[in-house]
């Protein structure tokens, strides 16, 4: 049985920032979000188009989550986990999805790097 491990970054599931990386306009609780793609060394974590859907805000997989409606707060306290879909995934092999913070808490001080949030297994 061949496994892949997709990982995806915590800063497009459980919404912590990377550097610099978040975009918004407005005000925190009630202004316009603008979410952005990862770029640069964040991007190289995304590739094969996984897709993080969440009902409430749709596909978000490879995207900074933005600080403005609380956002980050409600995916990792209030929302359901996201739905996730891998289109290239072979029908007759199990997958691992396993999330992970390659810097946490943050890059400046990555002390916990590599944090595992959860891991998913025998995926179909």
């Amino acid at each position: 049985m061949k496994l892949l491990v997709a990982v995806v970054l915590v800063a497009g599931l459980a919404g912590v920032a990377a550097w610099g990386g978040e975009a918004f306009t407005g005000d925190e609780h009630m202004g316009t979000c603008v979410f952005e793609k990862l770029t640069g060394q964040d991007y190289k974590f995304c590739r094969g188009d996984l897709e993080v859907f969440y009902p409430e805000l749709g596909d978000v997989g490879c995207t900074y989550i933005p600080k403005c409606n609380q956002y980050r707060k409600r995916i990792s306290k209030e929302w359901h986990s996201p739905k996730i879909a891998y289109p290239q995934a072979d029908k007759n092999k199990k997958y691992v999805l396993i999330m992970v913070d390659p810097d946490a808490p943050n890059r400046a001080n990555p002390k916990y790097r590599f944090w595992r949030h959860w891991v998913v297994i025998d995926i179909k």
